[in-house]
């Protein structure tokens, strides 16, 4: 079904529609910014029947007040409000992978193609619309023999940011399936599209390049790993819940964690479908820590407690009296000693973050741990002693299922 979207010339997206016999169609369309002045041409038709054309002035996005615009929508994600489509799993590969669709909202058609995406009322324009244009395109001509090339410009820790931040963080991790085992499967086709470029096993919905980077991501919203196994813990596909990466994939980045094995279980032999198994050795700055907080640590002036975009944060306490903010994989999770794994240091941020991922040991089995969050620290809320005591901790080899 992936090539037969890739290889349409047109897409036709019932978007606001309940049900496959619920029809596609809205009453009229309206504008994103009804109160906008509009005319009415009402005209008797040859059958009697009365017709009414509604006309509107003819209004670029670019030259809209301010004002006027309210709360309107200026980001690629324009389709999420109404869109019944936009909510379930599989559709979001036949959405990507396909060169043009024209959507049927419940308000106005709108239309988007490689190029861009425009609606009916001409007052929403994005170029290049999603940014994975040059991906798609170059994988169509690719698997059609034609004559391509790879798009400029994009490194592969681009292409990998592309993956991670607007397919799985921005658009995917956040959709419904009625089939939760199809979690990696709906996702195939377009894993098999970036595969020509990234150039990098493909692994449970993460890339052997960069991994110490897309082990970086968490849980945003509520929700917990899943019941019946479907991923290695430390793969984002583990997760019923949507998830955020807000880690900007570079080459630049300081990492202190090293990738020594890893390697997963194809169910199929298919390496972009379901995964039965999985592992990854990690090596790295290791210190335990405990997670809750204390009343004496919430009066730190360097913990900041936060409820923010249903995100909760947790505090983690290092044995050396660091304190670090964390995510935990589980809303409700009544776990108390971690191991704490520093992976790496985003150095382009104004103060540097430090990326830490939080680790449990595997009941019955003493020698594997299993993911259970991500925690994160500003240098600038550390000490120059404690920055060094941090990045200086004794590391460790640790395998992670």
């Amino acid at each position: 079904m992936a090539y037969i979207y890739m290889s349409a010339h047109v897409t036709i997206a019932a978007d606001a529609s309940k049900g496959s016999i619920a029809g596609m169609y809205n009453v009229r369309s309206r504008s994103q910014l009804p109160h906008l002045a509009r005319w009415a041409i009402t005209n008797r038709l040859l059958s009697g029947n009365e017709s009414t054309l509604y006309l509107r002035p003819n209004i670029l996005r670019e030259s809209i007040d301010e004002g006027l615009c309210g709360n309107f929508e200026r980001h690629d994600n324009w389709d999420k409000g109404s869109s019944i489509l936009a909510t379930r799993g599989w559709c979001c590969q036949e959405k990507l992978l396909s060169p043009r669709v024209l959507h049927f909202t419940d308000t106005q058609l709108f239309w988007e193609c490689r190029h861009s995406a425009r609606s009916e009322d001409n007052l929403f324009y994005s170029p290049r619309a999603r940014g994975l244009a040059d991906v798609l395109e170059y994988s169509v001509a690719e698997d059609q023999g034609t004559v391509a090339s790879p798009p400029k410009g994009n490194s592969t820790a681009a292409l990998l940011d592309r993956w991670y931040h607007r397919v799985v963080a921005d658009d995917y991790s956040g959709r419904k399936l009625t089939r939760a085992s199809d979690k990696l499967i709906a996702l195939a086709g377009l894993a098999s599209a970036f595969k020509p470029l990234i150039q990098s096993r493909y692994l449970a919905g993460m890339w052997e390049q960069n991994l110490v980077a897309g082990l970086c991501w968490r849980r945003h919203g509520v929700g917990c790993k899943a019941a019946v196994y479907r991923a290695p813990s430390w793969s984002w596909a583990s997760q019923d819940s949507r998830v955020a990466h807000s880690l900007a994939i570079r080459e630049s980045m300081i990492r202190y964690a090293e990738i020594m094995d890893v390697d997963v279980t194809s169910a199929d032999g298919n390496d972009t479908g379901a995964v039965t198994d999985g592992f990854l050795v990690l090596r790295g700055p290791v210190v335990c820590g405990r997670l809750g907080a204390p009343a004496t640590i919430a009066e730190a002036d360097n913990v900041i407690a936060i409820d923010c975009d249903e995100e909760e944060f947790t505090t983690l306490v290092l044995d050396d009296g660091i304190i670090l903010e964390a995510t935990l994989d589980d809303d409700v999770n009544d776990t108390k000693e971690v191991l704490a794994c520093i992976l790496l240091e985003d150095s382009w941020a104004e103060h540097g973050v430090l990326y830490v991922l939080l680790l449990q040991k595997v009941e019955d089995d003493s020698d594997n741990f299993r993911r259970i969050g991500l925690a994160t620290k500003q240098q600038q809320q550390l000490s120059a002693a404690q920055l060094l005591a941090l990045k200086t901790m004794p590391s460790r080899t640790v395998t992670v299922v």
